[in-house]
C-alpha cells in the first residue's frame, strides 16, 4: 500500500548539506546509537553539533513516538540534517521502524533525513523512504559528518582557483589593452596605459592580500566555533562520566529537592538505573 501512494519516489530525495552546523538524533538516549555517532563525528570533525529527540526504539507503541521525535527535530530551525535510528536487533525489534506513522514522518521530513536502522543486512520502510541510508549507525555519521582536513583542502582548492581565475583575468585585460593600442593608439596613449597596468597590478595584489586575509580568517574562525561548540554540547558529559538524575521526570539539581525515601532515574552513558534516597547531606 504504501508503494501504490508513492512513499518511495526516487523523486523526493535530497542532496545532504556538506557540512551541516548542527545535526538532529532521533533515538534512545540509553542505546549504543549515540554514543557510537558521537564517537565517530567527533574523530572527524568536532566542529558538528548535536541535539538529541529521544524516543523509545522497540515496541508497539514506540512508532508513533518516533514520528513525534522525527517532527520536532525538522522543525527545529537549527537542526539541519536528521539521523533516526537504533542499533542492530530481531526484526520484531526493528519492527516499529515499519509502521506506517514513521514512514510517513520520514517521507514528509523537510529537513535532509538519513536512516540508520539496524545492521547492514537489516532493512526497514523507514531506509527507503529517508533521503539516504546508513548500513550502521556509526556509517550514518560517516556519511554525514564530513572530515576537517577535507573541509580545509576545500577552503584551500578554492583559494587556489580565485587566485588563478584574478590573475589569468588581469593578463587577459592586458593583451586586450595592448591590443587595442597596437591597432589604434599612438605613443601618446602610451603613458595611459602603464598608469591603467600599474593599477591592474596593485589591484591583483591588494585582491589576492584580501582572498588570503579572508580565507585565514575563515579558517581561524571555523576553528575557534569548533571548539567552543565542544564545549557546550550538553551531550559530551554523559561520554565523560556525568549524569542525568530525576526525580518523577524532573531534572534534580539541588538535594532540597529531594527527601529520604525518594525514588530517582539516573541516566549515564551507557545505561540508567533507578535508586532510593536513603540520607540526605547538605553542603555547609
Amino acid at each position: 500500500e504504501l508503494m501504490a501512494l508513492g512513499y518511495f519516489d526516487e523523486a523526493h530525495k535530497q542532496p545532504l548539506p556538506l557540512m551541516p552546523a548542527t545535526i538532529g538524533l532521533v533515538t534512545s538516549e540509553s542505546g549504543a546509537v549515540l554514543h557510537d555517532i558521537l564517537h565517530v563525528a567527533r574523530q572527524r570533525n568536532p566542529f558538528v553539533q548535536f541535539k538529541l529527540f529521544a524516543v523509545p526504539v522497540q515496541g508497539d507503541k514506540a512508532g508513533p513516538l518516533i514520528a513525534k521525535g522525527i517532527e520536532r527535530a525538522d522543525a527545529d530551525k537549527e537542526v539541519e540534517l536528521v539521523i533516526v535510528g537504533r542499533g542492530g536487533g530481531s526484526m520484531e525489534d526493528l519492527w516499529c521502524f515499519n509502521d506506517r506513522v514513521v514512514v510517513e514522518a520520514v517521507y514528509n521530513c523537510k529537513t535532509p533525513i538519513v536512516s540508520a536502522v539496524g545492521h547492514e543486512t537489516d532493512y526497514t520502510l523507514c531506509d527507503f523512504a529517508a533521503d539516504v541510508r546508513g548500513a550502521t549507525p556509526s556509517h550514518a555519521a560517516e556519511l554525514t559528518v564530513s572530515p576537517v582536513s577535507y573541509l580545509l583542502e576545500q577552503l584551500e582548492a578554492k583559494e587556489t582557483y580565485l587566485h588563478q581565475y584574478m590573475k589569468q583575468t588581469i593578463e587577459t585585460k592586458k593583451q586586450e589593452l595592448q591590443a587595442i593600442f597596437n591597432r589604434k593608439l599612438g605613443i601618446p596613449a602610451l603613458t595611459l596605459i602603464h598608469q591603467e597596468s600599474s593599477k591592474l597590478n596593485d589591484l591583483e595584489h591588494r585582491l589576492t592580500g584580501a582572498v588570503q586575509q579572508a580565507v585565514g580568517k575563515k579558517q581561524n574562525n571555523l576553528l575557534l566555533m569548533g571548539q567552543q561548540l565542544e564545549l557546550l554540547n550538553p551531550l559530551h558529559l554523559l561520554l565523560k562520566g556525568y549524569t542525568k538524575i530525576e526525580h518523577q521526570g524532573t531534572p534534580i539539581h539541588s538535594v532540597t529537592a529531594l527527601t529520604v525515601g525518594d525514588s530517582v532515574n539516573i541516566t549515564m552513558n551507557d545505561g540508567s538505573l533507578t535508586a532510593k534516597v536513603e540520607e540526605i547531606i547538605k553542603n555547609g
